[in-house]
């Protein structure tokens, strides 16, 4: 997760975020199944597979929201 927040004030100085937009960051990271977060930056930098990492992790949390039901 620090790789994470690291990236999150990388991308905060370059952009306008809302002040909650590193908690969303870390909540949607902690969805995924098929990454490991720790490894989120390097994914962007190398491979720019952002789609993957939401995709998987919006397949997840719909598979919690299902449970929770």
């Amino acid at each position: 997760m620090k790789d994470i927040l690291k990236a999150y004030n990388v991308w905060k100085a370059r952009g306008n975020f809302p002040p909650d937009a590193d908690k969303k960051v870390k909540l949607m990271c902690s969805y995924c199944k098929k990454h490991n977060a720790s490894l989120f930056l390097i994914h962007m930098m190398v491979e720019l597979k952002v789609l993957d990492l939401l995709e998987d992790a919006c397949e997840s949390l719909l598979d919690s929201i299902i449970t929770e039901k």
